[in-house]
């Protein structure tokens, strides 16, 4: 049977994981279409593969849902460090430009936020920022120009909305009256 682990000052439980798939760097993440350039030994129908079936993720979520457990989905995409490797490898020009939809999943009204996934990336918020603006690879190629987002936007999405994200916007996120005064100034 599991159990919540009960929050204690500045450890929480941040809820459920669950890995789906592998990494597009790694032609492991289970695409809609195949791989520009399938691995050594794919056919060219390859298009990675799940590490469950549609019902066994339906049933854990399920489970979870119906316990209030806070589900984490995580997707593997960064413009800079592997826009361009996207673009020659694994996805194509045209799909490639679709990595990251920040200004699409804003245009629906969704909250998101963006995060390094460290070690993979280094743990650079302003970076973070920048890249969310811009949207340039690391060749200098701006990838899929419509789906840049205002600066205000990147930073919502790595203060107030990564707090929504764990149910913390009451007390971090956001500098105002008896919230957690963590901030930066910058110049």
């Amino acid at each position: 049977k599991l159990t919540l682990v009960k929050n204690n000052n500045h450890l929480k439980f941040g809820g459920i994981k669950i890995i789906q798939d592998g990494s597009p760097q790694g032609k492991t993440v289970y695409l809609t279409q195949p791989y520009l350039n399938p691995p050594i030994g794919q056919l060219n129908i390859y298009r990675g593969y799940p590490v469950m079936n549609q019902n066994q993720l339906d049933y854990f979520y399920d489970k979870f849902y119906s316990r209030k457990w806070q589900i984490q989905t995580h997707r593997n995409a960064h413009t800079f460090y592997w826009g361009d490797w996207h673009r020659t490898e694994t996805l194509g020009e045209q799909r490639a430009k679709f990595i990251s939809p920040l200004h699409y999943v804003y245009d629906k009204q969704m909250r998101f936020s963006i995060h390094s996934d460290a070690p993979i990336i280094p743990p650079d918020r302003i970076f973070l920022i920048w890249t969310a603006v811009n949207r340039q690879t690391r060749s200098g190629i701006i990838l899929g120009e419509d789906q840049c987002i205002t600066a205000f936007e990147a930073l919502k999405a790595c203060t107030i909305n990564a707090a929504y994200q764990y149910f913390e916007e009451n007390i971090k996120g956001s500098i105002t009256l008896n919230k957690y005064a963590d901030l930066t100034i910058l110049s």
